[in-house]
């Protein structure tokens, strides 16, 4: 926070100077010269993207959630692995339907975890996620076998 005050007060003292020794620069020119002269863009291309600090995720896609993080996060919250996977899978397929991205997917595993305690599945939900998740975390489960496992309470 006072980083960032610092630095747009040294900003504006900067302008302030820039606008007595140059009158002409106004809007953009004199934002460009302000950035010339702190040394954020001397060549005059794209140096600004330059200026912004870039943060590099290990879950930037929704491909890199592992199942191990799933079972993880469930635990850890206290629901079962395969509905937190049926929430995730859905609120992925609405941000590539929406043409969306978010660039924390781990993040974003957690907030269904939230919603997950909430909501209860309906059977056939229960079995299509049961489903989904085994093959997501490469374990061979037919539709037959988890009907049975669900109707056990073993999943």
């Amino acid at each position: 926070m006072t980083s960032d005050y610092l630095e747009k007060r040294r900003r504006n003292r900067i302008k302030k100077e820039l606008r007595l020794h140059k009158p002409y620069l106004m809007g953009a020119l004199l934002d460009q010269e302000v950035d010339r002269v702190l040394g954020i863009a001397d060549s005059g291309r794209m140096d600004w993207a330059m200026a912004r600090p870039t943060q590099i995720l290990d879950h930037a896609s929704a491909d890199d959630v592992t199942p191990e993080e799933v079972r993880a996060t469930a635990k850890e919250f206290g629901i079962r692995p395969y509905q937190l996977y049926w929430l995730f899978l859905q609120k992925v397929n609405k941000f590539k339907a929406s043409g969306r991205e978010k660039h924390n997917y781990l993040a974003v595993l957690r907030e269904c975890a939230v919603s997950t305690i909430k909501k209860e599945l309906t059977g056939d939900e229960k079995v299509t996620a049961a489903l989904l998740f085994g093959q997501f975390a490469s374990v061979s489960i037919t539709r037959q076998e988890a009907e049975r496992l669900l109707a056990e309470g073993e999943l």
